[in-house]
């Protein structure tokens, strides 16, 4: 599949929903007996809200405990007085992404920059400074929140999990209750730089073990090698 902007999605979600829109569309156009030039204009061959529900539905959903569908899904009205702004002109030039890849012609910069953490010349924005953590000045809001608004009809039914069809008070009140593996004693504080220092050790091997449950790894721990990896890799090829 070709992706838009020019590399594979970053999650396997993102991934499984691309992956099924492409095939939908495919199945659209193949009924429809039509080529793509001629489909690419037809409306009655669009996606509608009940195909992308469908999607949706598919797929597992993700929520950390506290989900809201309003935080996500209603806009403020002070906000909403702006909505004649979002056109190309104005996304070419002033808008900036706050989660993706920082390509937008807006967050370039010279090419003597660089990013903290790439070889690009891209920014992230951040127009809170960090000193105002110290209470140093900080510029006034512009109020408290208010009620937000919203054209799209309100989520109904409930939402897939590993435990089944979960409403979704009962769908947040089971993640508030779970705590991942990783993130309980002993392993809570063991990152990146720990590891480096102590992938010889039991704790280093439980703890890639907790990881490789149910994947192909499974049982292996931190001394696996890459040419271990590459094995596994051409078995489950010849399969």
């Amino acid at each position: 599949m070709a992706y838009k902007w020019g590399s594979p999605p970053q999650s396997r979600t993102v991934a499984f929903y691309h992956r099924r829109v492409g095939e939908l569309v495919q199945e659209k156009l193949k009924a429809s007996g039509l080529t793509w030039e001629e489909a690419v204009f037809r409306n009655d061959l669009e996606l509608t809200r009940e195909d992308l529900q469908a999607l949706e539905d598919e797929d597992l959903a993700h929520v950390a405990g506290v989900y809201d569908p309003d935080d996500w899904y209603q806009i403020d009205e002070r906000a909403a007085r702006f909505k004649p702004l979002l056109n190309d002109e104005y996304g070419r030039d002033f808008l900036a992404e706050l989660l993706g890849y920082v390509d937008l012609p807006s967050q370039q910069g010279s090419p003597y920059t660089m990013s903290k953490w790439t070889a690009q010349p891209g920014d992230m924005w951040w127009t809170v400074p960090y000193s105002v953590l110290t209470d140093d000045e900080y510029t006034l809001t512009s109020g408290p929140l208010r009620p937000g608004s919203t054209t799209l009809p309100h989520k109904k039914g409930t939402y897939l999990t590993t435990r089944g069809r979960l409403t979704l008070d009962e769908y947040n009140a089971a993640c508030r209750d779970f705590t991942p593996a990783i993130c309980e004693e002993p392993y809570r504080f063991l990152d990146d730089a720990w590891v480096r220092g102590h992938a010889d050790t039991p704790l280093a091997d439980e703890l890639y073990c907790i990881d490789q449950r149910g994947s192909v790894l499974e049982g292996r721990g931190a001394g696996v090698t890459r040419a271990e990896m590459d094995e596994i890799r051409a078995k489950r090829a010849a399969t």
